[in-house]
């Protein structure tokens, strides 16, 4: 859990969001950070929870279907499985959420984040891949 900083939400603070890109790649027999549902919730406070999902990536042709978007095709290998978060020679695109109904602005706030695969919590000892997460929290005046 990290918590966000009370100078950063001063009177000419209008919009807070949070900005995460998010990309899942094997790194184990199964690949599931690059080939299974990964799930992020963020909440801050007591707010609701946010949560970016990758249901694609267990699709057999969720990349080739998004050909028309930029996926390069015809690659080697498995360039045509959905994966979590990217395709081959696709923009990783940028998740935006609104947090500013659940920011207390001028005082002390917490962001909450949790991560699964699939439908459970992950469990200590075992690999699942690598999931590459960058998130800012972004301050509109």
């Amino acid at each position: 859990e990290e918590e966000l900083g009370t100078s950063l939400f001063n009177r000419g603070t209008r919009k807070v969001e949070l900005y995460a890109l998010v990309t899942g790649h094997g790194a184990e027999t199964s690949q599931c950070a690059e080939f299974c549902n990964h799930s992020h919730f963020f909440a801050v406070n007591s707010g609701m929870e946010r949560a970016l999902r990758f249901p694609m990536a267990q699709t057999l042709d969720g990349c080739r279907d998004r050909v028309g978007e930029g996926v390069v095709p015809n690659q080697h290998g498995t360039w045509y499985f959905g994966r979590g978060g990217w395709c081959p020679g696709l923009d990783v695109r940028p998740w935006v959420s609104d947090l500013t109904a659940d920011v207390r602005m001028g005082m002390e706030n917490e962001l909450r984040y949790r991560v699964s695969v699939g439908s459970a919590s992950l469990a200590a000892g075992r690999n699942y891949g690598n999931i590459e997460l960058r998130a800012y929290v972004v301050y509109w005046r």
